[in-house]
């Protein structure tokens, strides 16, 4: 977005230097040619500088109008998105499940306050850990790879594992 607010202001400057600059090299000349009484030339030359700070004047006002509004609405869409995330992340805070979410490389991201309850281990001491911390050895090879091969394609994987506890206690 800053991006193009800085192409936007770059592209309204260089519009207006041009403007100005045309305004002022052509009607000085012109109203010159059209008014030899030096008097009439110099109030003349004054309301037409105030014309062309009105006229400037209401045309970057037009400019940035739109530019706000759609500033305005992404800066809504933003807050909306956002709310949307604190509700997830409280309904994943005060899950009654575990919840542990890793990278595709199986590396522990996150673990909720359940998580924590029911394993022994806090929340820095899973995070950047394999979840195969949790193994208890009573569990297949097979139903690890179907774990993974389901994660690694996308998909969601549902199921109950005997784990360990840090202390070595087993549970479901």
């Amino acid at each position: 977005m800053a991006s193009q607010a800085h192409r936007l202001a770059l592209r309204i400057s260089l519009s207006y230097g041009v403007l100005a600059s045309a305004w002022i090299l052509f009607s000085d000349r012109i109203v010159a040619a059209l008014v030899p009484d030096a008097e009439a030339l110099t109030h003349l030359q004054t309301y037409k500088g105030w014309a062309f700070v009105g006229t400037t004047a209401v045309l970057l006002y037009l400019a940035l109008k739109g530019a706000l509004r759609r500033w305005e609405r992404e800066a809504a869409e933003r807050s909306q998105i956002e709310q949307e995330l604190r509700k997830l992340s409280r309904a994943v805070e005060q899950s009654p499940v575990s919840v542990v979410i890793t990278d595709l490389q199986g590396t522990i991201e996150y673990v909720n306050p359940k998580f924590t309850e029911v394993t022994g281990y806090r929340f820095d001491e899973a995070v950047g850990q394999n979840p195969r911390l949790l193994k208890s050895g009573r569990q297949s090879a097979e139903i690890y790879r179907q774990l993974w091969s389901c994660i690694a394609s996308g998909g969601t994987w549902t199921g109950e594992f005997h784990n360990r506890r840090k202390n070595g206690e087993l549970y479901w």
